[in-house]
């Protein structure tokens, strides 16, 4: 067999399009699998040398890969290798590898290179996981179909960016391939509440894109919004854990914003930024003041490292009242910020703390200072000395390894018993916690501490969780209380919260009582705690020292 036939042979039979150039002359031998990789008939006439690849490289590459190419040859090596975008006959683009080996004559130009085109494609545009497509196939994508706007204008193109937010100790629950797991999942429910001429694509862990073609009308998109968040708002089951993940979602559509793919994309990640600062589960629209505000939230994120590294966050204290007698028998402290001729609510600060990770610094510098307070008005003869003072942990906090030993390391410190504090969890972060979260908690209500739920009633809790959770007091969510007197539903489940609580010997507090009718109904139902607007509101330590005082 004469070695031109065999090297027919071999181009022919490689998965990869080989190819061989001689420089000199110009001539080039391509392999059967260039037609295969760039959709030509075997019998199509190529454009001379290396012009056949030239022309189909992607435009806003095609430079810089040439430019490449040409040091490559006019240098000293021997190999070059190069990953790019090449046009195929329909027009869309194949992601390749390009390597290539030279030889050399004496003065060093280059008499021939024998090279390959490997197609890495899925690689480059598919996330290993998921298969979903990534960034850069959503832009090219969104590309041309902003292209057939401009013949067009008869419908939008819409763009969402949907940002999820897996919560700490939800992180820790999970190894690699579990998150892989919950990424794929995730990805297929927004793939079902969409058309099937929409495209869903991932350009990072667990954020996704959107591409709406064909909108009637941007003011369609919160309608897909909102099956969007329906459909994320549901648990998801990765192995035995079952888990709650945060979505927020940014939207921008061609009939707000004018320019490239890049900008509407961009656009609608602003607005996912912002809307994720708003708590779980927002969608909001772009609009040309989003970068302003982004900009504020960006200075107040600043301030808000600044407050703790300070700890100028204030502690705010509400009374819990014994309804029998009206005494005051322990507080709930809540955070407070003084950001410059104002005081911030927890509701303006505490969903960018929690995003960034801060929260935790927040607990502590509320735990000392409410502490510290509380022990002074027992001291003082305010309150009784079996007074409690009940803080929020948050979940991620649960996750620290010496939590225990930490808590009860800082009331030896300030001489302060354990009997004064009570410890107070959200229930999806009883629903949620590990073993070894319980065990903490376990000790350190073996140590004198309280431990209860600050939201019952709302996150679903199963019996089983309940029964192995070591606890004193259910907390009735304020806003089940505030809608006694107009749901007689509500009515059922605060007298099973009760019922519950009597047959587990716990302790009930209700929260947000705001109306003599609502105190009258619980009352009835035996709540014998509360605290609420009807009986105090949240007030600073001097105000609340007041209010004491004139209570005495």
């Amino acid at each position: 067999m004469s070695d031109n036939r065999a090297l027919d042979l071999l181009l022919e039979a490689s998965n990869d399009a080989l190819w061989l150039w001689k420089p000199v002359n110009d001539e080039i031998s391509w392999g059967a699998a260039w037609f295969r990789l760039t959709g030509l008939d075997p019998e199509t006439a190529l454009k001379p040398g290396m012009a056949e690849w030239h022309s189909r490289l992607h435009p806003d590459e095609g430079s810089a890969v040439l430019h490449q190419f040409d040091g490559f040859l006019s240098g000293s090596n021997d190999q070059f290798e190069s990953e790019h975008r090449l046009r195929i006959e329909t027009g869309d683009y194949r992601w390749v590898r390009l390597r290539a080996h030279c030889e050399r004559n004496a003065d060093g130009t280059v008499s021939l290179i024998a090279g390959s085109f490997t197609d890495i494609s899925e690689h480059k545009i598919l996330d290993p996981y998921t298969r979903l497509p990534n960034r850069i196939v959503f832009l090219d994508r969104l590309e041309r179909s902003l292209a057939r706007l401009r013949f067009g204008e008869s419908h939008a193109a819409g763009v969402l960016s949907i940002r999820i937010h897996l919560p700490a100790s939800h992180v820790d629950l999970l190894n690699n391939e579990e998150q892989a797991q919950l990424a794929r999942i995730l990805g297929e429910r927004i793939s079902r509440e969409l058309r099937p001429w929409d495209l869903v694509a991932q350009p990072d862990a667990l954020e996704y894109a959107v591409l709406l073609e064909m909108v009637a009308t941007g003011r369609n998109i919160p309608s897909i919004t909102e099956r969007l968040l329906l459909a994320l708002r549901q648990p998801v089951q990765i192995g035995s854990h079952t888990l709650q993940v945060g979505a927020a979602i940014g939207s921008a559509d061609t009939t707000q914003i004018f320019g490239n793919e890049e900008h509407l994309l961009h656009a609608a990640e602003s607005a996912a930024r912002l809307a994720a600062s708003h708590g779980e589960y927002c969608h909001l629209t772009y609009d040309p003041t989003t970068p302003e505000v982004l900009a504020q939230q960006l200075q107040i994120e600043r301030e808000i490292v600044a407050a703790l590294i300070e700890q100028t966050f204030e502690p705010w204290f509400q009374p819990i009242v014994r309804l029998a007698d009206s005494a005051v028998i322990g507080f709930e402290v809540l955070a407070r910020w003084p950001r410059q001729d104002q005081v911030l609510e927890p509701r303006q600060f505490l969903p960018l703390m929690e995003r960034n990770g801060l929260i935790k610094q927040l607990s502590w510098i509320m735990l000392q200072k409410g502490l510290a307070i509380h022990e002074q008005w027992i001291v003082d003869g305010l309150i009784p000395s079996d007074s409690r003072l009940g803080i929020n942990l948050p979940a991620e906090q649960l996750l620290d390894e010496p939590l225990a030993e930490q808590i009860l390391a800082l009331l030896d410190d300030m001489n302060i018993a354990a009997q004064r504090l009570r410890l107070e969890i959200r229930g999806k972060t009883v629903a949620n916690q590990s073993s070894l979260s319980r065990e903490k908690l376990a000790h350190l209500r073996s140590c004198g501490i309280q431990i209860a739920i600050d939201d019952m009633g709302i996150d679903p809790i199963s019996l089983q969780q309940l029964q192995h959770f070591p606890l004193d007091m259910f907390k009735i969510e304020r806003s089940l209380v505030q809608e006694l007197e107009s749901s007689t539903a509500t009515c059922g489940v605060i007298r099973a919260i009760v019922s519950l609580a009597a047959a587990m010997d716990l302790a009930v507090v209700a929260q947000g009582v705001e109306t003599p009718g609502q105190l009258t109904f619980l009352r009835e139902q035996g709540v014998r705690l509360a605290q609420g607007f009807l009986l105090s509101t949240p007030l600073p330590a001097s105000k609340m020292r007041e209010w004491l005082t004139n209570r005495v």
